[in-house]
């Protein structure tokens, strides 16, 4: 009997899967054991090419143009595709390890196409990677048709980038009669950043006051603001002297009072692109930044989830693994304490209702939130992966506590007419 072939989308993870699976050697280009045989990608080893368009000059006539796609194995990844392909040929079945989500569908799906292989393939689909979360994804690997429109919709998105800027950047440059490249993410970006920086040089600043003033009451100092005008704002020196003078010394009257509670529950988990906000908001990251500090946690470090998701959600699955990973981040000593003071840790006879508020299968579609694993993290993580994984931990952290309460106390008085 053959053996099946794991293909995964960058050597680490390979390496992650020999060592839980166990029993494998290393060989060139990839590793063996008695039942499988276990290599890996460059990312996109295999890509569109350069669509060949007849004719030098470019005419109004020639346009639109919808070229016939076909793959390339790129200049790098010559070498490693020849092992893949042997391999491939070798195999009675393949399991896609590749990453989960829309990329990593299309980068196995091209190796496939591109090496001709139609053997049968499960689907290992995994959020992180652990070795708990390895070993139990391939006691659970799906069928791979199930993600044929993942494939389909990275097809389109690929194929459509090649449309889109050939037939936009002939036509403007046809138009404009210089070479005008535009693309179907470039280009829009591009015109947000436009859009700003007009704003920015149109901006006129202007001067203006603000009157404020502190009431004695028999309850102590009531301090106000005037909102008057436009938001508060006063435009004329004179104006804002003149209200000071005419309402100095004089009593006032309460005409509106509210007191209220307000009630705010723990903020969602993160999704990719919350916590790229939230990174810069805090240490000025850019979001490249925070996506490569935490790709190596999720990679290397086997400390957070599957990064690149859009979905601040979970699945009522995930909920029996909560305790495991509360464990895990209360092993820090700036949360140990917070963890064991929890209301029913570490068995949660019942979730508290703002944890319950993040578990939902419908508004998870390819990967759940950003949760820290069930990793201990070392004493030492420190530098930029421990500022962020701590942010992780302390959003998981907050969804077991009870929402913020605060008073609040509005009023509105009058004063000199």
């Amino acid at each position: 009997m053959g053996k099946t072939l794991i293909i995964t989308e960058k050597p680490s993870v390979a390496r992650d899967i020999s060592w839980c699976l166990g029993g494998f050697s290393s060989k060139q280009g990839y590793y063996e054991s008695d039942n499988f045989l276990l290599s890996w990608s460059f990312g996109h080893l295999v890509e569109i090419a350069a669509p060949e368009i007849e004719g030098g000059k470019w005419t109004p006539e020639q346009l639109p143009l919808f070229p016939q796609f076909i793959l390339r194995v790129t200049e790098r990844g010559q070498e490693q595709f020849a092992v893949l392909k042997t391999l491939m040929h070798q195999a009675d079945s393949l399991i896609n390890a590749c990453d989960a989500g829309r990329e990593g569908e299309l980068i196995f799906r091209y190796l496939c196409l591109a090496a001709g292989c139609q053997k049968p393939v499960q689907r290992l689909w995994i959020s992180s990677l652990t070795a708990e979360s390895i070993r139990a994804g391939f006691q659970n690997l799906l069928k791979s048709n199930d993600f044929d429109d993942l494939y389909l919709a990275g097809k389109c998105r690929n194929e459509a980038d090649w449309i889109v800027g050939i037939n936009a950047t002939r036509t403007f440059s046809i138009v404009q009669r210089t070479l005008f490249s535009v693309g179907r993410v470039q280009t829009p970006t591009l015109a947000l950043l436009v859009q700003r920086e007009k704003e920015i040089r149109n901006f006129k600043a202007q001067s203006y006051w603000v009157a404020r003033a502190v009431f004695e009451s028999k309850l102590g100092p009531v301090p106000v603001k005037y909102i008057g005008g436009e938001a508060g704002k006063i435009l004329v020196e004179a104006e804002a002297k003149g209200l000071r003078e005419q309402v100095a010394g004089k009593p006032a009257v309460v005409v509106e009072f509210e007191d209220k509670e307000t009630i705010e529950p723990p903020a969602l988990p993160f999704d990719l692109t919350t916590l790229q906000q939230e990174s810069n908001e805090r240490w000025g990251w850019t979001a490249s930044h925070t996506l490569e500090v935490a790709q190596s946690l999720y990679e290397k470090r086997k400390l957070i989830t599957y990064p690149r998701t859009s979905s601040r959600y979970v699945t009522p699955d995930l909920a029996k693994t909560f305790s495991r990973r509360l464990q895990a981040i209360g092993c820090l000593p700036e949360f140990s304490q917070l963890v064991q003071d929890l209301p029913g840790f570490p068995r949660f006879a019942s979730m508290p209702e703002t944890t319950r508020n993040v578990i939902n299968e419908q508004k998870v579609t390819d990967h759940h939130a950003i949760l820290p694993t069930e990793s201990i993290p070392p004493p030492g993580l420190s530098g930029d992966e421990g500022l962020l994984y701590r942010l992780v931990a302390s959003s998981f952290l907050a969804l077991f506590l009870a929402p913020a309460r605060w008073a609040e106390r509005s009023l509105v008085v009058e004063c000199a007419g």
